[in-house]
């Protein structure tokens, strides 16, 4: 597929939730390359509006991401090595650290915690950046 393309991802199925604080939109999304599904969830309740979506192929999940930008409702589909895009612009920086200097930067940023209070979720793996910045957005929101 052409790294110019868009790709529109065809809709499968949708439901909708109501009540009195408003709408909660589930919708089902075939993937690129059709043997699994993009899940979306679109909240529209009092006090949110936001969305999340994840692609469920383990095929589409090595070649494609979904990019939510700026927004927290709306994505698209973005080959992961495109010009342009973050995988992309990862994959061309070079950093270079030392372990020394890294663990001074950890070991001063857990003692600046001292004191506070930390709620914690384990996560194993984000499958992209751009999919663990979506889940900070709907985490922040618990």
């Amino acid at each position: 597929m052409s790294t110019n393309q868009e790709i529109k991802p065809v809709l499968l199925s949708q439901r909708t939730e109501r009540s009195i604080k408003g709408n909660i939109v589930y919708s089902t999304y075939s993937c690129p390359c059709g043997r699994g599904t993009i899940e979306e969830e679109q909240d529209y309740t009092e006090g949110h509006r936001s969305g999340f979506a994840y692609l469920k192929c383990r095929y589409c999940d090595k070649k494609y991401y979904l990019n939510f930008g700026q927004s927290e409702t709306k994505w698209r589909i973005v080959e992961k090595n495109a010009p342009g895009t973050v995988a992309q612009r990862e994959k061309n920086m070079e950093v270079k650290m030392d372990y020394s200097e890294i663990l001074s930067r950890a070991s001063d940023e857990i003692i600046a915690l001292k004191g506070r209070h930390l709620d914690v979720i384990d996560i194993a793996r984000a499958s992209t950046l751009d999919y663990a910045r979506q889940l900070s957005k709907v985490i922040s929101k618990l």
